[in-house]
């Protein structure tokens, strides 16, 4: 997950503390946005696909990727 800050990190941390998941800092030369987000979790991934979704969408289940 894409997060602009420690501190989003901090409290998206606390909220999925019991899930796979792996942050990321946005650390680009860019603003704000959707797709600086995207950008970065691109040039960051280790796989060859990604799945992108909004990170306050609502109901969505983790076996959806």
């Amino acid at each position: 997950m894409v997060v602009k800050n420690e501190k989003q990190k901090s409290l998206l941390e606390h909220v999925l503390r019991n899930k796979d998941v792996v942050f990321t800092l946005d650390t680009s030369m860019f603003k704000d946005g959707p797709l600086v987000a995207m950008y970065t979790g691109a040039m960051k991934a280790r796989y060859s696909k990604l799945f992108v979704i909004a990170s306050d969408y609502p109901f969505v289940k983790l076996n959806l990727a």
